[in-house]
């Protein structure tokens, strides 16, 4: 029973970990975009710390839809985009 659990458990942090990868550089492209107009630390750091609970909601959850469905996403470029979320992730574990 336990290691059904811990394998469950792994595959749902691997998967959301892939999804991270994936959406994490989409998500702040569109961050940017949407503060061009007053590119502020401040404004940008505001915005990525309220809609924190959201993103990570998101990532988890298109990590358990994509394990459930067998699909696999990997990002094109796995070194810079797994870079790109674990800088993230770290920001947002630094900042809470």
């Amino acid at each position: 029973m336990i290691e059904i659990l811990t394998s469950t458990g792994y595959n749902i942090v691997e998967a959301s970990w892939h999804s991270a990868a994936f959406f994490t550089k989409f998500y702040l492209i569109t961050v940017l975009i949407r503060s061009i107009d007053s590119i502020e630390l401040e404004s940008v750091e505001k915005l990525l710390l309220d809609e924190s609970r959201i993103v990570l909601g998101f990532l988890l959850a298109i990590g358990i839809s994509t394990l459930a469905i067998g699909v696999e996403l990997r990002p094109m470029f796995p070194v810079i985009s797994e870079g790109i979320a674990l800088v993230y992730l770290a920001y947002l574990f630094w900042r809470f």
